[in-house]
Formats: structure tokens, C-alpha cells, sequence
């Protein structure tokens, strides 16, 4: 499951076309597959539990942080 908090999608409204699409198949892989079939190119550790997602598009990178939840715990 994926979920965005409200800013985040009002963020995501924000960005280019390209990117938001990039994004949407990004979180379709996550939501299909599970998070560790993510390529090392779209995602990288951050530290503390928190992980960045890479979305790149021809006006450049944008990136999306995101923590993981188990059973319902963060």
C-alpha cells in the first residue's frame, strides 16, 4: 500500500507531467511488487528509518521521502 500525506499531494499536483507519471509508475511498482524490488538508482537511504525516492524528468530530479510501516507499526 501506498500512501501520501496531504501536502505530498498537493506537492506531486505541482510537479511536470513527465515526473508525476515517473512518480506513478514508481509507487505502481511498490504497490505491485513491494519496495525491495526498487531499482538502487530510484531509491537511497537516508537514515533514521526515512528513504528518498529519485524522480527524474526533463526538468531534472525530484525526490520523495518516505518512511515504511510493518503491522501497522512505523
Amino acid at each position: 500500500m501506498v500512501e501520501y500525506l496531504a501536502k505530498a499531494t498537493e506537492e506531486e499536483a505541482e510537479l511536470p507531467a513527465d515526473m508525476q507519471a515517473r512518480l506513478g509508475h514508481m509507487t505502481g511498482v511498490i504497490r505491485d511488487y513491494g519496495l525491495l524490488v526498487l531499482p538502487p538508482g530510484w531509491v537511497r537511504p537516508l537514515g533514521n528509518e526515512l528513504w528518498e525516492l529519485r524522480v527524474t524528468g526533463k526538468d531534472g530530479i525530484a525526490r520523495a521521502i518516505y518512511i515504511t510501516m510493518r503491522n501497522g507499526v512505523w
